[in-house]
């Protein structure tokens, strides 16, 4: 069996491409600011409609209509185009710790949401139930 300097060369190339697999993983790209940037709390007011326009992709509308793009209504709302959204995304991106902070917040937003929808349903619901008695 070959060696180097008594370690066998199998046990030696096995660390050497494993410390390259390593290194190739990481990733160290971080975007330039853009000129355009889109405001890190206008972005989370985007993203948390463009979530929501995403989901109720397949949701029928009161139409009865499914598969309806809701992306250029968000876009139109906050006057960007999707060029300057992706942009300022990736922008976001490669600064993974804020863009996770970013999330944190827009998850935050549509819980809020969630829950004052169901209050609404509960009210109205009891509403109904007492029409019918």
């Amino acid at each position: 069996m070959f060696t180097l300097n008594r370690i066998p060369l199998r046990i030696y190339s096995f660390f050497i491409v494993f410390a390259i697999l390593l290194s190739s993983c990481t990733s160290n790209t971080i975007m330039n600011k853009p000129d355009d940037l889109i405001p890190k709390n206008e972005m989370i007011e985007i993203m948390t409609e463009v979530y929501l326009a995403n989901a109720s992709y397949n949701v029928r509308n009161k139409y009865q209509e499914r598969q309806r793009n809701y992306m250029s209504l968000v876009f139109e709302k906050y006057g960007v185009d999707s060029a300057r959204y992706n942009r300022s995304n990736l922008y976001y991106m490669s600064r993974i710790d804020e863009y996770e902070k970013m999330h944190v917040k827009v998850s935050e937003k549509i819980k809020k949401m969630k829950t004052e929808k169901d209050a609404e349903f509960r009210v109205y619901d009891s509403i109904k139930r007492a029409k019918k008695q």
